[in-house]
C-alpha cells in the first residue's frame, strides 16, 4: 500500500508489520476505560489506532502533524461550538 501523502514510499499496513515498526503503543491518558480510547506508538513516525479494534486501519502521521495536532487540540481547536 502506497501511502498517499508520500508517493513512491510502500507501507506494509498489517498488523505484524506496524508493530515492528510501532513496538511501544501506548493507551491515552485521557481514556475512560470504556473502550473509547485510541494508542499511539512513536518511532520515526507517529502511529494512531482504535485500541478496541486492532485490526483496523492505522492512521501514520509524521512528527510535525502530531505536534500540530496537540497544538490545536489543546488551543481548543476541536471543541464543539
Amino acid at each position: 500500500m502506497t501511502a498517499p501523502h508520500d508517493p513512491g514510499h510502500t507501507v506494509d499496513m498489517r498488523p505484524t508489520a506496524l508493530d515492528s515498526m510501532f513496538p511501544d503503543w501506548r493507551t491515552s491518558s485521557y481514556s475512560s476505560g470504556g473502550g473509547n480510547c485510541v494508542k499511539v506508538a512513536f518511532a520515526h513516525a507517529v502511529g494512531i489506532r482504535d485500541s478496541k479494534d486492532l485490526q483496523q486501519a492505522t492512521l501514520i502521521i509524521d512528527r510535525g502533524g502530531w505536534r500540530a495536532f496537540i497544538d490545536h487540540t489543546k488551543g481548543g481547536m476541536f471543541n464543539p461550538a
